[in-house]
């Protein structure tokens, strides 16, 4: 079943590559169902992650007050059982960044995009796309 998961997820990137948003999440709410039947908890690797690429195809349909309530819904669950790890994984800060920016939240924004050039700088240097896009 893991598998069938996975297959759901690359289905989502597809969809989501082909600016097919609604279809991607859908895919991903899909996987994340089966993960969760198969008794993964909601902060686990694979539920995080599609909790990100939901948040992403959220983006793409530009419905910021669900992008906004998925990030509010994860830090939450983190908030009550997460450690370090899942604190690290759902910190996504230039997903948040645009989600915030959308939904009036300016200076929240302005301290993830500012996070997300230093992470980017670090990792990729000066002249990549990622540290363009959060610059």
């Amino acid at each position: 079943m893991p598998k069938l998961s996975d297959l759901y997820e690359h289905a989502a990137r597809l969809r989501f590559a082909q600016r097919e948003f609604v279809q991607s999440e859908r895919y991903l709410r899909k996987s994340d169902a089966l993960l969760a039947s198969l008794g993964q908890g909601p902060l686990g690797n694979g539920r995080t992650n599609d909790v990100r690429d939901i948040v992403r195809a959220l983006i793409g349909q530009h419905d910021w007050k669900k992008a906004l309530y998925e990030l509010d819904r994860i830090d939450n669950l983190a908030a009550q059982n997460g450690g370090p790890g899942v604190q690290q994984r759902i910190q996504m800060p230039m997903l948040r960044g645009i989600v915030y920016l959308h939904n009036g939240k300016l200076i929240d924004a302005i301290g993830l995009f500012d996070k997300a050039y230093a992470n980017a700088l670090g990792q990729y240097g000066q002249s990549h796309y990622y540290t363009a896009q959060a610059q």
